[in-house]
């Protein structure tokens, strides 16, 4: 343990104690007593006339117009409006209203395009649309090609 304890405490005989640099104090060779006064420069600003620019400056605007159209109790615009599509219902429409869309139809067209047309979830229409292809009186026939559900209107 003695052997542990002197490399632990460094007192060891066998180790060159380190050396340390003499560092210069700085500003020790001029002479204390005197104090140097600086002058503000030409350009600055008085405080005051500072502290108002930087509360009409530009940081404050944002901060001014918010404060403002919270108090008119509108909100405020956020910087940048995401544009996103229409909410779309999962509930299916009444089928004369989808037998409607369907009769106005020229040509055969996808079941995602009339849903997005109707405002409803291409599944929810979809389901629907099969449901009413399997009425023969209904008008409407579905057929798949490829991964689309095409829909035709039989009564032209």
């Amino acid at each position: 343990m003695n052997e542990i304890d002197d490399m632990l405490d460094g007192s060891g005989s066998s180790a060159a104690p380190a050396k340390t640099k003499k560092t210069k104090k700085i500003g020790a060779d001029k002479k204390p007593g005197k104090v140097k006064v600086t002058k503000p420069a030409k350009d600055a600003k008085p405080v005051k006339k500072a502290a108002k620019s930087a509360a009409n400056g530009k940081d404050a605007k944002p901060a001014k117009k918010a404060a403002k159209s919270a108090a008119n109790g509108k909100d405020a615009k956020p910087a940048k409006e995401k544009k996103t599509a229409p909410a779309v219902g999962m509930t299916q429409p009444q089928d004369d209203v989808t037998i409607k869309a369907v009769r106005k139809l020229k040509e055969p067209t996808m079941a995602s395009k009339i849903a997005a047309d109707m405002g409803v979830h291409r599944r929810a229409i979809r389901a629907q649309l099969q449901r009413l292809a399997k009425e023969k009186g209904s008008g409407i026939a579905m057929k798949k090609i490829g991964f689309n559900w095409m829909v035709t209107n039989t009564l032209k």
